[in-house]
Formats: C-alpha cells, sequence, structure tokens
C-alpha cells in the first residue's frame, strides 16, 4: 500500500492476534508506533489481546500502563478485561482479583467466571473470596443463563458444612428461574443443517441415522 492509515494497521495487527501469531502482531505496533500514525485505543486493544492470545504478560502490563501517558488514550473496560485474562491464565490470583477491584470499570461476565474458576482451585479455603467474587459476578449479569456463581457458592456451602447458606443459594438459584443450557453442535452439508445436542439428535429422519450408526457399531464390533 502506497498510503496506510490507522484503519490498515490496526486490521493487520488484530487478524495477526487472532490467528496465532501474536509475536508478528506485537512486531508490526511496535513498527506502527515508530514510523505510522498514532495508536488509537482499538490500536492498543489489539496488541493486547495479542499479548494475551500470545501469552505475554510483562508486555501486556507495560502496555497497559503506560497507555495513557505515552498514547494518549485512557484504558477501558476491554483493555482491562484483556490483562485480567492474562493473569488468571497465568494463574495469578491475587494479582487478578486487585486489579479487578481498582479498575474504575465492571470486568466483564467472561473475566469474572475466569477469576471464580481460579478462585476455587487456589482458594485454600478463602470463603470470603470466593464468596466476593461469585457475587460480582451475579451483579455483572444477574439475569443470566450461566449458573456458574450459584452452583459455586452451594458447592463450597456445602463443603464447609454451611446447610443454612447452602439452601438459601439454592433457594436464590431456583426462583431466578434460569436453566442449564444443553451443549449442541450444527453440522451443514450443503443445504442441510443437522443440530447434535447432548441427548438429542433433530433431523428428519434422526431415526434411519441412529439405526445406520447402529449398524456399522455392530459392523466394526463384528470384526474385531
Amino acid at each position: 500500500m502506497g498510503m496506510r492509515d490507522l484503519i490498515s494497521w490496526n486490521t493487520m495487527i488484530i487478524g495477526l492476534a487472532r490467528n496465532g501469531r501474536a509475536e508478528e502482531a506485537i512486531n508490526l505496533f511496535d513498527t506502527l508506533v515508530s514510523t505510522g500514525p498514532p495508536p488509537d485505543r482499538i490500536t492498543l486493544y489489539s496488541v493486547l489481546e495479542a499479548c494475551l492470545n500470545g501469552d505475554f504478560l510483562d508486555q501486556g502490563l507495560s502496555i497497559l500502563s503506560s497507555m495513557k501517558e505515552r498514547y494518549g488514550v485512557v484504558p477501558g473496560q476491554e483493555h482491562y478485561n484483556c490483562i485480567i485474562n492474562l493473569l488468571v491464565r497465568r494463574r495469578k490470583l491475587e494479582e487478578s482479583v486487585n486489579l479487578m477491584q481498582r479498575i474504575p470499570y465492571e470486568a466483564s461476565y467472561d473475566s469474572f467466571c475466569s477469576i471464580l474458576r481460579l478462585c476455587i482451585a487456589h482458594s485454600h479455603g478463602d470463603l470470603e473470596l470466593v464468596r466476593m467474587v461469585a457475587e460480582a459476578v451475579l451483579n455483572v449479569e444477574p439475569k443470566s443463563e450461566r449458573l456458574l456463581p450459584y452452583k459455586v457458592l452451594s458447592k463450597e456451602y456445602e463443603r464447609r458444612g454451611k446447610w443454612e447458606e447452602m439452601v438459601r443459594v439454592r433457594k436464590l438459584m431456583k426462583e431466578s428461574g434460569l436453566k442449564k443450557l444443553a451443549g449442541s453442535s450444527w453440522i451443514g452439508i450443503k443445504n442441510c443443517v443437522s443440530n447434535f445436542t447432548v441427548d438429542h439428535l433433530q433431523h428428519h429422519g434422526e431415526q434411519n441415522l441412529y439405526s445406520i450408526l447402529r449398524l456399522l457399531n455392530w459392523d466394526l464390533e463384528e470384526n474385531h
């Protein structure tokens, strides 16, 4: 390209970051800083996503801490979420919780859930920490269809013999009307799309398909 505007730089950086080429994305960002137009909040989010995908914690922390002074961009929720998720990936529980508490925004639901899972694995009996993060998840999206915070709190109370608290959480979960969503996969072949769920196959010829699968399984067993 004869002229490279910021849109083209951002497109290349985020494209590399999301396709397993995080180091190239960061190198391209360094080139932009040296020769191109000033980066904006999209550029910085893109390079932080590259740090997340490439597990480059030190570089991510350095970029986040220098955003305002060096580039004139105030870190937003999306920038903090990248670093929280990167800290969780490195299993740095204390650092991720501290950052979550310091930032001027609410962390994303997925970031909270990541921290919550890390709390379960490394809480070492710290019920208050588990409760704090679980309640924070519910405050972010109290109407979410995901049951993780309720299940975690219920399990932790049960494990510690806090039966009244366990019953209270289960009652809240029931009153919320939340239901576990069955996992599913979609497979498209030409103009036909089939939906495979945990316990059901929605297809016009599902009985025929099941019959063929049983025959194939029988044939394999006979030949072995």
